[in-house]
Formats: C-alpha cells, structure tokens, sequence
C-alpha cells in the first residue's frame, strides 16, 4: 500500500518542521494552555490509481492535506512556507515510486473563536510506478536496482 510509505516520507522530510511537533493527531492534553505550538497534524489523502492508458504513467495520484496549528496566524503561515519549501517541487525518497512530484493547490488560514489558527495546505503528489524495479516475473529487485548493462 502506498498510503504508509508515502506518509512516512512526509513525516521524514517535515522532520523538524514546528520544532518537530509533526503529528498523526493532534496531542490531547489536560488543560488548552498546556498546549505547544506550533504544530503539524496530516489530514485526508485520497489515493487515486493511474494504469498507464492515459495521459499520465502508471502510478497513483494522491491529494492530501495538512493542517497547522498556532496561536498565531503569522506564525501558521511561516510553518506553511517551511513545509512548501521542503515538499513543493521535491523528492520524497520513496522505493517503489521514486518518482514522485509534489505541488500544492491550496492554502488556507482560518482563525478559531478559541483564539488559535489553524492553516490548511492541500497537495497533489503525483507517484509514478517505475518498472525498472521489476524483474521480468513482476518481482521487485533487491533495493531496486538496475542490473549491470540495463538502461532505464
């Protein structure tokens, strides 16, 4: 499945994005003010196939949402343009697609009535299967390499 694989490279890459605070979900914590910030959590992906027969090599599209977290909005959107700099454009370092490209389509800063924002950025990335990784019987190769005398 590439859902794990590829959040797992997103979780990698934002590292040390909002002082590493990088989230599946959002921390519970006893009282609002024991709260840190600023902080990262994933939200939806939407995986979507591509078999090759179109425009676009076999692979997968994902769309995929993250959402930021302060009590600052400036602060959200300085959290928002790190993140860019590191996906938008990027390498995600992922073996059985590696070649993945990523952009982002929207962004959003909403202000709670608890006085926190919350920033929203959407992104595509765009996975393409790479069959150089396979042998001839559709079995991946060690570590995917290509073998002595190949070309891609």
């Amino acid at each position: 499945m590439i859902e794990p694989e590829f959040q797992r490279a997103v979780f990698q890459k934002l590292g040390s994005v909002a002082g590493g605070r990088i989230y599946d979900r959002a921390p519970q914590v006893e009282r609002p003010e024991e709260q840190e910030y600023p902080y990262v959590t994933f939200g939806r992906f939407i995986v979507t196939s591509r078999d090759g027969s179109r425009r676009y090599r076999k692979g997968f599209d994902i769309s995929f949402r993250l959402h930021t977290f302060d009590r600052s909005g400036l602060e959200v959107r300085g959290v928002q343009a790190a993140i860019y700099e590191i996906l938008h454009g990027g390498d995600m370092g992922m073996t059985y697609f590696p070649t993945v490209f990523v952009s982002r389509n929207d962004t959003d800063v909403m202000h709670e009535p608890d006085r926190i924002s919350h920033g929203v950025c959407e992104y595509l990335a765009r996975c393409t299967w790479s069959p150089w990784l396979f042998d001839e019987n559709g079995i991946l190769r060690p570590e995917g390499r290509i073998l002595p005398g190949e070309t891609i």
